[in-house]
């Protein structure tokens, strides 16, 4: 496909579990960062958005996480998602880590890695 030539695709990891971070509960401020974040991208390529699209949002790193793990789930054991070497790291991430009242500290975390703002 010609299009793939033009296209760009990013993989960034961001703290919490799936709905977290794509959206679904009613406290965005997780899923808010990673929304941020790409429509920051969007906007740099061009995208035209809302002027005030920035102002509709609440990224907070000390949002709560929540557990996705319910009804028949509860039965496996949790797999954290394997991150590799050299991944690409949403500063939030570390920003939550660095609150001590947060008591955040994936044990996935790779030995290096590249902070994304």
């Amino acid at each position: 496909d010609a299009r793939a030539d033009h296209q760009t695709i990013e993989q960034v990891w961001f703290a919490g579990v799936h709905s977290d971070v794509g959206g679904w509960y009613t406290d965005a401020g997780l899923s808010d960062i990673a929304l941020e974040w790409m429509l920051d991208r969007a906007e740099a390529r061009g995208l035209r958005l809302r002027p005030d699209w920035r102002a509709r949002l609440s990224p907070d790193p000390a949002g709560r996480l929540h557990v996705s793990r319910a009804g028949f789930w509860r039965l496996w054991r949790p797999a954290p998602r394997t991150i590799p070497e050299g991944a690409r790291i949403h500063r939030s991430v570390l920003a939550r880590m660095d609150d001590p009242a947060l008591g955040y500290g994936p044990g996935n975390l790779p030995g290096r890695y590249e902070v994304v703002e």
